[in-house]
């Protein structure tokens, strides 16, 4: 069978790459390491309308409970927009507090500021759900409308570095920010059984959310936390390379960064297709079968589509 040339082999794996974006998307059934996942009004109840909150001017937070230590991996959210003004989702911030169960107002708070970052585009995956009507809640601008747009987003970071670990039993809360899209994007409202908290708005101090129609409806907000369980321990299996993970919680890593430019690029990706061509190359062998093949092209591919930060892979 006659050999696939090196430009029809590099097309076809920078194609799976492209489509490993989809790995990152979160489905009913999917895993969870919250109480239970906070799903949009539209998933659990098809024929209501949705409703999003407003991060114009002001903050929003939501709480979860751990049930499982380990580091917060992944998170996901759900989003929409103000009459439809869908925007690029460039940056994300993201913040996890500690809880105060009795605030100023009697009423659950964040309290410490635990962990912070905020995420770029390439660390972010945006994927639009099937239109359904919306309606907008503004706080802080006395805006409310039970009818407002119909499109709508799930808004996914997994394979987060440095991610916050956290302790099973314990009670957190998720703030998240939207830069330079916050006057048209609003966080979506949960249809799912409240948990504990109210969720909360920003106006010089923390203040619970009510449903605005039905003063009796307390509102909470769409996410759900994951993580992978905590690898028990990686040693390099490469050496002469060190092109693997080292002690997991220290949360370093090493990776196919050949160029030494500090990030897993095109450069780096021409390198491995060489390897995959040219004599027995240890650096390009990560799993140290001895050989390369399609195993390393996955390990590379997590790499390359994820900044160079993957699970640990060492036997």
């Amino acid at each position: 069978m006659p050999r696939m040339s090196r430009v029809s082999l590099a097309v076809s794996l920078l194609l799976l790459v492209s489509t490993l974006a989809a790995l990152a998307h979160w489905d009913l059934g999917d895993g969870h390491k919250m109480h239970w996942p906070q799903l949009p009004r539209d998933l659990v109840y098809p024929d209501v309308n949705g409703v999003d909150i407003a991060f114009q001017n002001t903050r929003l937070a939501d709480d979860w409970g751990c049930i499982e230590s380990g580091p917060v991996s992944e998170i996901h959210v759900w989003v929409s927009w103000y009459y439809n003004q869908v925007l690029s989702v460039d940056l994300v911030g993201v913040r996890i507090w500690s809880n105060n169960p009795n605030g100023p107002g009697g009423y659950p708070i964040p309290d410490q500021l635990l962990w912070e970052r905020m995420f770029n585009q390439s660390e972010i995956s945006v994927r639009p759900m099937e239109a359904h009507l919306q309606g907008w809640f503004d706080y802080l601008g006395g805006d409310f409308s039970e009818a407002n747009h119909d499109a709508w987003h799930q808004i996914n970071i997994i394979d987060i570095v440095d991610p916050f670990y956290q302790e099973e039993g314990v009670i957190y809360w998720l703030e998240l920010e939207f830069p330079y899209t916050e006057y048209s994007i609003g966080w979506k409202v949960a249809g799912t059984t409240p948990f504990y908290g109210i969720a909360l708005y920003w106006a010089g101090e923390w203040k619970e959310m009510w449903n605005p129609f039905d003063p009796s409806e307390r509102v909470n907000l769409s996410f759900v936390i994951d993580g992978e369980a905590q690898p028990e321990g990686c040693w390099l299996c490469c050496p002469q390379c060190g092109m693997v993970l080292m002690d997991p919680t220290l949360s370093g890593t090493s990776t196919p960064d050949f160029d030494n430019d500090g990030d897993v690029d095109i450069s780096d990706f021409g390198r491995f297709v060489n390897c995959l061509y040219g004599s027995y190359d240890p650096c390009c062998d990560f799993d140290c079968s001895g050989s390369t093949d399609i195993s390393d092209f996955a390990i590379f591919a997590a790499h390359y589509q994820h900044s160079g930060n993957v699970p640990c892979h060492c036997p």
